[in-house]
């Protein structure tokens, strides 16, 4: 900005007066202009934010619904009973074969 001189006329100081003015208005509306595009990132974080967090409760009840599935198999697999199965083809492999302890078949 031009400085005033002591004997400038009045158009003189209004013309630099002016012209202040208008660089102060020029820098408001950059100011202006770059505030626009702060709130439109902003907007535009803010967006993904809440996409992000709508996509973070999905996975969370994805993996709560896994937990739940995972202790229903544990429940299951306490419920299964063993069996087991003998059959002639297994006790032709082994010299003698054990059933419980009652008693043992041995082979000739």
């Amino acid at each position: 900005m031009k400085y005033l001189r002591e004997n400038s006329t009045v158009e003189e100081q209004a013309k630099t007066f002016y012209d202040a003015y208008l660089i102060k208005k020029g820098e408001v509306q950059k100011i202006r202009k770059e505030l626009e595009g702060l709130n439109k990132q902003l907007i535009d974080l803010t967006a993904k934010l809440s996409s992000t967090e709508k996509t973070l409760d999905s996975k969370e009840r994805d993996i709560e619904k896994l937990r739940r599935d995972r202790e229903d198999m544990k429940v299951k697999m306490m419920n299964l009973k063993a069996c087991l199965l003998y059959t002639s083809d297994a006790a032709d492999d082994l010299l003698c074969v054990d059933l419980g302890g009652r008693r043992i078949i041995k082979k000739k």
